[in-house]
């Protein structure tokens, strides 16, 4: 599989996407009783299985404000530069 060529700005958020996303599904198992210390990639595979499209929408909700607050904060430094 071909590596995509993104400026280093998207590659730093879309890196941040997956490290939120990952966060979230370990949320997701721990909701179900099971330590942080004991998750196994079972039950990465069984929380996956189990996924409802309005989990995904969820997350999908955050991880827009979060990524909004990421490029407002990329952008800040160009504009305390340009006033």
């Amino acid at each position: 599989m071909e590596r995509l060529k993104l400026p280093e700005e998207s590659r730093q958020l879309l890196v941040q996407a997956g490290v939120r996303f990952e966060a979230w599904l370990v949320g997701k198992i721990s909701e179900s009783g099971i330590l942080l210390e004991y998750i196994t990639p079972t039950d990465f595979e069984q929380v996956c299985a189990n996924l409802k499209v309005s989990d995904l929408q969820e997350f999908l909700r955050e991880l827009n404000v979060m990524t909004q607050k990421d490029v407002a904060d990329l952008n800040e430094p160009e504009e305390r530069q340009a006033a």
